[in-house]
């Protein structure tokens, strides 16, 4: 990282600033209008990845990679990062090295190269948005697996309460917010679930007569109580089993310390939360078992955050399962809980979790 003169910044740089941005239109930041925008979750020196992932692999997602991918494929090798509190511009290599030599730039920064073919405004509310010409994007979606991987990204930083402004409730100014910057690059709002909570909610009779109640008795074969259950008889015969170590709330909710990104402690509870999250299976019902059966029953999303605000269920037996009637767990004090689902999705918890050796490993933490 180098900072730039002030002749430098004049000759070589601010031209090019001056041509690729424009800060007339908040909602476009671009001079040239025909250019395509794409939202990048985080800042460009920023690490780690959403809460949520629908796509990707078991480890943290440098959410740049794609960009800088693309930087490399068409020749263009430094950057220039001007920011509203940096005292002079500075430039950079168009490498991961270069992008980790940054520090935090505070406030609305804009990135771009020699090139003039794009550039980049990166957002007080750590969100990234990335324009450029027709070729420059076409590169950087094959780099990123297609717009819908991009959007699902998108969506995943906004369910994960990456910017502020997400899970507005009735704040009608955030929520207009949030559908312009939508709008920007041609969608429509994801819709929230778990009726617009990111934690826990306490569902009312008539949804637990009528939905939760239901899928109960579709998951689970014979009606699991407080002691120790059948597990062979519990069951869809068809569905295979994982045994996870620990409790649902108790350790599926403890976050992992020192993280760039926001996950349960344990391998395998982040495996579980982020296949869930994968398959759009977001909502977890929960209900403390007796030695009748169910009772108290509880709803949150299917991540370590909405898994702790189910404190009050802490170290109790539960019963546990989705929306899409392919998964359930029963989860005991004594620190076993049971997973059974089809055969992809329990694969899929594995692969998140880091393989069968990661669980092992989670195991004997325990």
């Amino acid at each position: 990282m180098r900072t730039l003169t002030s002749d430098e910044w004049e000759r070589d740089w601010r031209p090019i600033k001056d041509a690729v941005f424009s800060l007339e239109d908040e909602w476009h930041p671009f001079r040239d209008q025909s250019w395509r925008m794409l939202p990048i979750p985080e800042y460009l020196w920023a690490d780690g990845s959403p809460a949520c992932l629908r796509i990707g692999g078991p480890l943290a997602v440098h959410e740049f990679d794609t960009f800088l991918a693309t930087l490399a494929e068409l020749g263009e090798a430094e950057l220039c990062i001007d920011g509203d509190f940096l005292p002079f511009p500075k430039v950079v290599l168009g490498t991961r090295g270069g992008v980790d030599s940054l520090h935090w730039v505070d406030y609305t920064a804009y990135v771009f190269g020699r090139s003039g073919t794009w550039g980049m405004r990166a957002e007080e509310g750590n969100l990234t948005i990335l324009g450029g010409s027709e070729a420059f994007m076409a590169c950087y979606l094959r780099h990123a697996g297609g717009i819908e991987a991009v959007r699902k990204r998108f969506e995943d930083f906004d369910i994960g309460m990456g910017w502020d402004p997400a899970w507005p409730g009735n704040d009608t100014g955030f929520r207009r917010w949030r559908e312009h910057t939508y709008a920007m690059f041609g969608w429509t709002p994801f819709t929230y679930p778990n009726q617009g909570t990111p934690f826990a909610r306490i569902p009312d009779e008539e949804e637990v007569k009528s939905r939760w109640q239901p899928a109960y008795r579709a998951v689970f074969a014979i009606p699991p109580t407080s002691s120790t259950p059948d597990v062979a008889k519990l069951f869809p015969p068809e569905w295979h089993r994982l045994v996870l170590p620990g409790h649902l709330i108790r350790d599926g909710g403890t976050e992992a310390g020192g993280s760039d990104y926001v996950r349960p402690e344990m391998n395998a509870w982040w495996g579980f939360t982020a296949a869930l999250g994968e398959a759009e299976d977001w909502e977890i019902g929960i209900t403390v078992l007796n030695d009748e059966g169910a009772e108290d029953w509880a709803v949150t999303l299917a991540w370590v955050r909405g898994l702790h605000s189910v404190e009050r269920f802490a170290d109790r037996p539960l019963a546990a399962l989705g929306t899409q009637g392919r998964w359930g767990l029963i989860s005991l004090p004594d620190g076993i809980s049971i997973f059974a689902a089809d055969k992809a999705l329990l694969d899929r918890v594995v692969t998140w979790a880091g393989g069968a050796s990661a669980l092992r490993q989670d195991f004997a933490s325990e």
